[in-house]
């Protein structure tokens, strides 16, 4: 996820380092769902990009595809879900569109 971000290997290694630990305090669990989203979405903004998915919503809607799959249970499916994924997308990585500028 983030070296698509070209945030550098010393960078992104500081940034996992804080990551992993308050994620760590937060809940011991908390490793493994970053992982999982990590995973899927690095596979989703793969196929998305492969595909020639609109540049802009690529990483929303990457994301929006993990948070619909864990709400629902299975991955979006209906015109609804595909909705779902969009709207959830955005209202996750809006916040944090220059985040990593800071």
């Amino acid at each position: 996820m983030m070296p698509k971000l070209g945030l550098g290997d010393t960078r992104e290694e500081k940034l996992m380092e804080v990551v992993a630990k308050h994620l760590n305090d937060w809940n011991r669990d908390g490793i493994r769902g970053f992982e999982d989203c990590k995973g899927l979405f690095d596979f989703e903004f793969d196929r998305l990009n492969a595909a020639g998915h609109d540049p802009s919503f690529v990483v929303s809607d990457a994301v929006g595809i993990w948070i619909v799959w864990k709400i629902l249970g299975h991955p979006p499916e209906t015109e609804e879900e595909s909705e779902l994924v969009r709207a959830t997308g955005i209202l996750a990585t809006v916040q944090f569109f220059d985040w990593w500028d800071k």
